[in-house]
């Protein structure tokens, strides 16, 4: 079987908005109103709508840490000429919501492969290929489970490597196409606990824990004074859905009609009612999950063309 991924010094060729590198429209301090502003046609710019969702995120307690959150405070701190990285599943959603990429960063991805457990090897490639640039990773606990002992192979070559983990102990990309493509309830996507920072530890690198958004940007710090491999991982909200930003018809309809049985649906449903896009799609009337004609999609994916 052939494999092979995305590399490239442009990052605007893979769909990434190659600009300078600016403070995130997320911070943990002061105010982002003069940077924010609406469109000529009225609407929300994506800026201020992030914005918006940064206050929810603080609203929410010390418990649960939310994953935008801790992907936006980790790209903030990403260095000007840093070699980017991530996963497949849903810590590739959140870097590309949540991290700005500038002219001078690179960035490597699975692609259309969306092959689990390729982050951490390609951050350990890029390290030895070009030594004198900074790499960053934000993978999932899944796909960094399934190559976890690589790490040690990071160690071994002082990779200057800082990865964030999305810990949420859930294969969570699986579970929301459960419901969303296939209009079934979660099922069978938990998996077991892992200490990914005491693993780090354990071979020879740093580990750092981040459990509430008050702790955030101090631990980052710390995570980020270090010389050589780092692990922060971030245990956040599994029940935090990561929806697209333009809900399709047969997606809220299947959605609508997994939620009821899918374990944990009353948080799930908590926290939609903090979203705006969650509220659409909740508010409407539940109706039978959509049948793909044969010949509507290409057979692969429900749902998907």
């Amino acid at each position: 079987m052939t494999r092979s991924a995305s590399v490239c010094a442009t990052p605007s060729r893979l769909g990434w908005s190659a600009r300078q590198a600016r403070p995130s429209a997320c911070s943990t301090s002061g105010s982002n109103a003069s940077r924010t502003g609406r469109s000529s046609s009225g609407r929300k710019s994506r800026r201020e709508t992030g914005a918006g969702s940064c206050g929810r995120w603080k609203a929410t307690g010390v418990l649960p840490l939310k994953p935008q959150a801790a992907v936006a405070a980790f790209g903030r701190r990403i260095a000007k000429n840093g070699i980017v990285v991530t996963d497949s599943g849903q810590n590739t959603e959140l870097a590309a919501r949540h991290v700005d990429l500038g002219a001078d960063h690179m960035f490597a991805v699975s692609g259309a492969l969306a092959s689990m457990a390729s982050g951490l090897p390609y951050a350990i490639a890029a390290g030895i290929a070009m030594p004198d640039r900074p790499v960053y990773a934000v993978v999932g606990d899944g796909g960094f489970a399934m190559q976890l002992g690589e790490f040690a192979t990071a160690v071994g070559y002082r990779i200057p490597l800082k990865l964030l983990v999305i810990r949420n102990d859930m294969l969570n990309q699986i579970a929301w196409e459960q419901m969303m493509f296939l209009g079934n309830p979660q099922f069978a996507c938990e998996l077991p606990p892992i200490d990914f920072a005491a693993a780090a530890e354990a071979m020879g690198g740093r580990g750092f824990t981040v459990r509430s958004f008050g702790e955030l940007d101090g631990i980052m710090d710390q995570a980020f004074a270090v010389d050589g491999p780092v692990v922060i991982q971030a245990l956040v909200d599994r029940y935090e859905p990561l929806m697209p930003p333009k809900m399709p018809a047969d997606y809220a309809r299947n959605f609508r009609a997994a939620l009821p049985e899918t374990p944990g649906h009353e948080k799930i449903e908590e926290n939609l009612r903090n979203s705006s896009v969650g509220r659409k799609v909740t508010d409407e009337e539940p109706q039978p999950p959509h049948e793909a004609a044969p010949d509507e999609n290409t057979g692969e994916l429900p749902g998907i063309p």
